[in-house]
């Protein structure tokens, strides 16, 4: 998705999701300026060339499932573009140990050692069943969660989950924490549905994260409307 002036990072906007978000205006600018001054002074994540990695491992025709977070993880080597994902054989943060242990209780299964080691992530498996790991916001100062909410991603977040509102096929879409619970405004077609719960984080998982099953609800949803479930234990 070209832009005349605008950062490479921006460019990277696959094609398919470029022509569904093109007509919306960002301020393209600002939020570069925001971003590459924060590169220039401190660490960020995930890697520059990644933030839209969810965007290249899920095009809109094959989105089953929405799951949105806060925004990445803040420690060295975590985040790889895949919302609550890490990179192959990094130590999984509380947040996703806090997901993994949902799912194992929620479908009554042990979650697959072998994830650890995708090349595409933790989470890569999720990615290649169609569901679209998406932040609220894209970037993140090392060690400050929330440190790039005021740079104006959500407009770009804000503008993908618009155009994946529109698209046609039934979609289950998980919204965890309150900064995705505020996009669930823009589901309001009957051939979607919004499961919302607390985020994973050990610091409001106990107040409704676990016990959710946020997993089998998408998976009785998408089944009821004739579509097949998720293998999310790959």
């Amino acid at each position: 998705m070209k832009h005349a002036s605008v950062p490479a990072f921006l460019d990277d906007i696959p094609q398919e999701w470029g022509d569904l978000i093109k007509h919306v205006t960002f301020d393209w600018e600002r939020l570069n300026r925001a971003v590459e001054q924060e590169r220039q002074v401190h660490p960020c994540y995930p890697p520059r060339g990644k933030e839209f990695e969810a965007l290249l491992s899920v095009p809109p025709s094959r989105v089953r499932v929405v799951i949105c977070g806060q925004d990445p993880y803040h420690g060295p080597g975590q985040a790889h573009g895949l919302a609550f994902s890490v990179s192959a054989g990094v130590p999984h943060p509380p947040s996703l140990r806090n997901i993994i242990k949902e799912a194992q209780v929620d479908l009554e299964s042990p979650w697959p050692l072998e994830q650890d080691f995708d090349p595409a992530g933790a989470l890569g498996h999720w990615a290649r069943e169609g569901v679209l790991l998406l932040n609220d916001v894209l970037t993140v100062r090392d060690g400050a969660p929330g440190s790039h909410a005021s740079f104006g991603w959500q407009e770009v977040t804000g503008a993908i989950l618009d155009a994946v509102a529109q698209l046609d096929e039934p979609i289950a879409v998980l919204l965890w924490g309150k900064p995705a619970q505020r996009h669930a405004v823009r589901f309001k077609q009957d051939q979607h549905a919004v499961f919302e719960a607390p985020h994973p984080s050990p610091l409001s998982a106990y107040r409704g994260f676990f016990g959710a099953k946020p997993f089998s609800k998408a998976n009785a949803w998408l089944e009821a409307h004739g579509k097949p479930g998720v293998n999310w234990m790959g």
